[in-house]
């Protein structure tokens, strides 16, 4: 039965089960508590230590006396005492126990901690001591917090920098934190910090001017100046701003100059290496394109410049390519963020009075250069970026997206309808781990099962309902994931007789597994993760590749698989959905032969670069009709 459930916990304002109260402390919280330390004594008259003979229990309170949870610092919480807890040992001799720190909640003011008496008997007489005192977290421990919890790393980080606000270990460490986590306000806190810092260094200095410039690129900047000059552009004169030689971006140009046009591929400062010539231009000609580098600046020069400063630079240079080439339209492709070379192309647009059609980068995806200024998908950071492409993508005349489900969340955040195009050949979304697999038609019946970044409750559940599903199809089921995973699904199906039906197991972190020449990819939704990419990115490229997609049926899925013809989707609160669904995607059945039409359909699409061309075309006509 494809069931899921979980043991209920009662809420903490139930009676707990308490054994008789030995030593009670009620400790009030300043700003000043980063971490407590408890320390626990107990010692009476038995003859061989009980390991388990007292238990000590703590708990937070906020100023209306409700109770703070901490469920990342490392104690395990006890349904019977609906607390924290850790047991202390009860000898014949005052052995202390000094318990590993705790971090306090954000908005706790009082803690409450006490020793119980839990296997001794409760006539027996001990002699106790409890204490509790706030500590400093030391840096090397806020790695480990920041494994837990990026959040109470950052907090934590936040308090040390008030601490040590003249500190170089101290400021390199949390600068280095900000970077990882994504935390763009610490980030900006630490680095100012680090520039004025006596101890600090000369290249120490130039990693703070480097991070406050990379900060400068999420500001709200104000709308670019008139056009200094009036500027007539021919429409069929079009300027890519790319961030190189991309291969999408060059057929796409080469396409272009077949039906007529004259693309120009500007690449921006800080993409591409200085020239040796002494010009501020790398000048390249192929196939009837010429790209253009704007290389006065080396990429390491061009990280230390503020990105408002960087960008006028570009503009500067960019404009008397587009008007001596009379460029009629400016096409921004996605850079090393959503918003780094449309931000560009809005300015050159703005002063050269001519429209902009952007590349839209999908929200909580890798960014597509990704290094050591890059932040996490889900992060403070990313989500800044993700508001500046919003901005741009206001500005622009037309929009590209990848798929219906972005062109939907962009509808919701207010972009108009008849602005954004669906074109999943021109924006291609990263993933974290890709999978490559190519279909077999009817002559085997393989698939693929994703349990990659899923809970164990999912993976579980449909574990029980695979031995009904493959039955005695003549299926190989294969298995990305963890080895439990791997191991959990395998037990299920030897149990069932179905070994024949095992397949192999690659492993999470693998980045490429071997080629799979698959016929359905099973997905199930992961669970949050910071580094984790959006779990149906990929879904053109493996559809493309000829396989069929069954999904776990949510919004996106629905939207993205089953109304697009890629697949189908099953529910968790059907026992049989799952069943049927993988029923109808064999290669026998009638609706697999259907939607593995509209896969070759697709793969056509996306290899065509005539198509593509005619496609770009549309919005490119659109765009140039939107300023008349």
């Amino acid at each position: 039965m494809l069931t899921l459930s979980q043991t209920v916990q009662l809420p903490l304002v139930q009676p707990a089960k308490r054994g008789r109260t030995l030593k009670n402390l009620v400790l009030p919280i300043d700003y000043d508590a980063v971490a407590w330390v408890f320390h626990a004594c107990a010692s009476g008259d038995v003859k061989v230590p009980i390991p388990r003979g007292t238990v000590l229990t703590f708990q937070f309170y906020d100023s209306h006396g409700n109770v703070l949870d901490a469920p990342d610092c490392g104690f395990t919480y006890s349904d019977a005492l609906k607390s924290r807890f850790a047991y202390v040992p009860v000898s014949n001799k005052p052995a202390g126990t000094h318990l590993k720190p705790v971090l306090t909640p954000a908005a706790a003011t009082r803690l409450e901690c006490q020793l119980q008496c839990w296997q001794v008997p409760e006539e027996l007489q001990l002699n106790v001591e409890l204490s509790a005192e706030s500590r400093e977290l030391p840096l090397d421990q806020i790695s480990l917090l920041e494994a837990l919890n990026s959040r109470d790393a950052e907090r934590v980080a936040w308090r040390l920098l008030e601490l040590h606000d003249t500190s170089r270990p101290h400021l390199l460490d949390i600068q280095a934190l900000a970077w990882r986590i994504g935390a763009p306000r610490l980030l900006a806190k630490a680095s100012r910090l680090l520039e004025v810092a006596p101890e600090a260094r000369g290249h120490m200095r130039n990693k703070a001017r480097f991070a406050l410039a990379a900060l400068n690129d999420l500001e709200d900047w104000p709308a670019d100046a008139a056009p200094t000059s009036p500027h007539t552009g021919l429409p069929h004169r079009v300027a890519h701003l790319a961030s190189g030689h991309d291969t999408t971006i060059l057929q796409l140009s080469r396409a272009q100059f077949e039906r007529g046009m004259r693309p120009l591929v500007l690449v921006p400062s800080g993409y591409g290496q200085p020239a040796q010539t002494g010009s501020p231009y790398s000048i390249h000609d192929e196939s009837g394109v010429q790209s253009v580098t704007l290389s006065a600046l080396s990429p390491d020069a061009a990280q230390g410049i503020p990105r408002n400063d960087l960008r006028r630079f570009d503009v500067l240079l960019a404009e008397p390519w587009l008007r001596r080439a009379r460029t009629g339209l400016l096409h921004a492709h996605v850079g090393r963020s959503g918003h780094d070379l449309a931000l560009r192309a809005l300015a050159l647009g703005k002063r050269c009075a001519i429209p902009v059609v952007m590349d839209w980068h999908a929200q909580h995806t890798p960014f597509p250069f990704p290094d050591a200024t890059s932040p996490p998908p889900r992060s403070e950071w990313a989500e800044l970026a993700y508001r500046q492409q919003l901005r741009c993508a206001e500005r622009a005349d037309a929009v590209i997206v990848a798929d219906e489900w972005q062109a939907w969340q962009l509808r919701r955040e207010g972009i108009a309808t008849h602005r954004i195009f669906v074109l999943p050949q021109i924006v291609a979304a990263p993933t974290q781990a890709p999978l490559q697999m190519r279909d077999l038609g009817n002559k085997q019946w393989r698939a693929l099962l994703d349990l990659r970044g899923v809970d164990p409750i999912r993976i579980a559940a449909v574990a029980s309902v695979l031995p009904t599903a493959i039955g005695r199809k003549g299926m190989q089921l294969h298995v990305a994931g963890t080895e439990e995973a791997y191991r959990h699904v395998e037990h299920t199906l030897l149990e069932a007789g179905l070994r024949s039906s095992i397949g192999h197991h690659f492993d999470a972190p693998v980045a490429s597994p071997v080629a799979l020449r698959a016929s359905v990819l099973i997905r199930l939704q992961p669970r949050f993760r910071a580094y984790q990419s959006d779990w149906l990115s990929d879904v053109n490229s493996v559809a493309s590749a000829g396989t069929l997609i069954l999904a776990e049926s949510t919004p996106q899925s629905d939207y993205l698989i089953r109304d697009a013809g890629l697949g189908l989707t099953f529910n968790f609160a059907s026992d049989s959905a799952f069943t049927r669904a993988l029923n109808d995607l064999s290669p026998s059945r009638p609706v697999a032969a259907r939607l593995r039409r509209n896969l070759r359909t697709l793969a056509a699409a996306l290899a065509d670069p005539d198509a593509l061309a005619a496609s770009v075309d549309h919005v490119y006509h659109h765009a140039l009709c939107s300023v008349g």
